[in-house]
């Protein structure tokens, strides 16, 4: 978990000296979504970040002493502010809808906690209002904007499931969606919806695994959390729980699951969910 929330962490601050070193200024490289890193642009940085967000600040709330609880909760304000300079829309939705939820439904510390993440919206809402990104809403926000967002998204849509109709139970190979969809705008870019992408590129019975072994962990991380038998382990599954629902609710309007380095990521975090399903059948053993 330390490794994915310090990776997150070190993605915020690279993102910051981009920002501050733009040759058009920071306000103009949030607004153009030109935060972005050399392997990695901003909407799939955001991935990272709201992936380690909940874990920092599940790690905060079950640490044993301050200087550590202190320390992971740095680590969950770079994330914070990372997001914000990411200014995706779609990463940020998708922690208000399940951080906020799970943090929410616990007992008195698990509300601290929740507390503590519309706190950390609000700040983003503030900054994008009335502080210095607020030219970024109105830009991002624009109805030129939205709907060039949408309609790309819907064109990509639809070539994935025509893809699907064409190949239901092969589909078109792994990764082989950007190739067809270079004949919308000349580039090649990835479905953008986890379940049809599945479909498009592995077929039914490929999507039907592909999307078993990812709500597998989700299972696991939803009993862990269900099962605490203290503040401190809920906070800890809590935090597990909102990560990997927030890459799932994430991935239908995004695709980070297609960065090669945020695999890696999940691949980490599953394995922590079933060894603390393990570790927890073992003692019930």
């Amino acid at each position: 978990l330390g490794a994915i929330i310090v990776t997150a962490a070190a993605i915020a601050c690279g993102m910051l000296v981009v920002t501050l070193t733009h040759p058009g200024g920071p306000v103009f490289a949030v607004m153009m979504k030109q935060v972005d890193l050399s392997w990695g642009r901003s909407n799939y940085l955001a991935g990272f970040l709201i992936l380690a967000l909940p874990l920092a600040l599940g790690r905060a709330l079950s640490s044993r002493t301050r200087a550590e609880g202190w320390g992971w909760g740095l680590a969950m304000a770079l994330c914070g502010m990372g997001l914000a300079l990411s200014a995706s829309k779609g990463a940020m939705l998708a922690m208000v809808i399940t951080a906020v939820p799970v943090f929410a439904m616990g007992g008195k510390g698990m509300r601290r906690a929740a507390l503590v993440v519309v706190l950390l919206l609000v700040a983003l809402v503030l900054v994008f209002t009335v502080g210095p990104l607020k030219q970024v809403m109105a830009y991002r926000l624009a109805a030129s904007a939205m709907d060039y967002s949408m309609s790309e998204r819907v064109d990509l849509y639809r070539l994935a499931w025509d893809a699907f109709l064409s190949h239901p139970l092969l589909g078109l190979g792994l990764n082989n969606f950007s190739v067809a969809s270079h004949v919308l705008r000349g580039l090649d870019t990835v479905p953008h919806q986890l379940g049809l992408g599945l479909l498009a590129e592995v077929g039914l019975p490929g999507a039907v695994l592909g999307l078993a072994l990812l709500l597998w962990p989700l299972t696991q991380a939803w009993r862990l959390w269900r099962g605490a038998e203290c503040t401190a382990d809920q906070a800890l599954y809590g935090g597990l729980l909102a990560a990997w629902a927030g890459m799932l609710a994430h991935n239908q309007v995004e695709s980070t699951v297609y960065g090669e380095q945020y695999k890696l990521c999940l691949v980490l975090l599953a394995a922590v969910l079933a060894a603390f399903s393990q570790a927890r059948t073992a003692g019930r053993g």
